[in-house]
């Protein structure tokens, strides 16, 4: 199911520096994957998206003033508006 590039390198570089037992970590890797590749490929699909309307803007606008692109990612939601600041506490 995986690369054998990367199960060779998993079982014979990583996994004996460990105690994990590789039937176990494979399952727990092959969990995670299937857990979050749907995910995964929906931001990479946003991404894909920001990119696109990036490429657009800058073919469209080849001089630009530097709020007038800040504004522009802020308008797509590549940039989001400044907050306040704020403390996190660890207690």
């Amino acid at each position: 199911m995986f690369h054998p590039n990367l199960t060779r390198f998993i079982d014979d570089a990583i996994l004996p520096l460990t105690s994990l037992d590789p039937a176990a970590f494979w399952k727990g890797f092959d969990d995670l994957i299937n857990e979050f590749s749907s995910s995964t490929r929906d931001l990479l699909a946003d991404r894909l998206d920001l990119q696109t309307q990036i490429d657009h803007w800058h073919d469209a606008n080849p001089s630009f003033s530097q709020t007038d692109y800040e504004q522009f990612l802020l308008s797509i939601g590549y940039l989001l508006p400044q907050i306040p600041d704020f403390v996190i506490n660890t207690d």
